[in-house]
């Protein structure tokens, strides 16, 4: 493997468009692998379910599919609790959240949900379920 030093060793197009390469993160390799991760700004894109991408470095071309879609919003009913996790809701704890042009969720640990510092998943918080549903 060989270890990638600077970001214009890399090329990355999706949709056939040209993405810029930020900041390599780290790299790293052994005489048979590596690994790299590196930061990429996208270009502008127009809405599709999947749009092919390529990442290049020297002789070596990678392919992957990128999702596309309108920035995500979430709505929160209600939008308060009492210190102690009290709300208006119907079993005086819970919240719903609404996420519009958010992809479709497959289980609840698919997406990350905190209150402050408190992130849900355990005691103290938890998705207790979800709805995939269309517009």
């Amino acid at each position: 493997g060989k270890v990638v030093r600077l970001p214009t060793q890399i090329t990355v197009s999706i949709g056939g468009k040209k993405a810029g390469v930020g900041a390599i993160l780290s790299s790293t390799s052994t005489e048979d692998t590596s690994v790299t991760t590196f930061t990429v700004m996208t270009p502008l894109l127009s809405l599709d379910d999947m749009i092919p991408g390529i990442i290049s470095f020297e002789r070596y071309t990678n392919r992957f599919n990128f999702d596309c879609f309108d920035s995500a919003v979430a709505v929160v009913t209600p939008k308060q609790a009492s210190l102690k996790g009290k709300t208006s809701s119907a079993d005086g704890r819970s919240v719903t959240i609404s996420m519009r042009n958010f992809p479709a969720l497959k289980a609840a640990a698919d997406v990350t949900v905190k209150f402050g510092n408190t992130k849900c998943g355990g005691d103290e918080c938890n998705v207790l379920s979800f709805k995939n549903s269309a517009e």
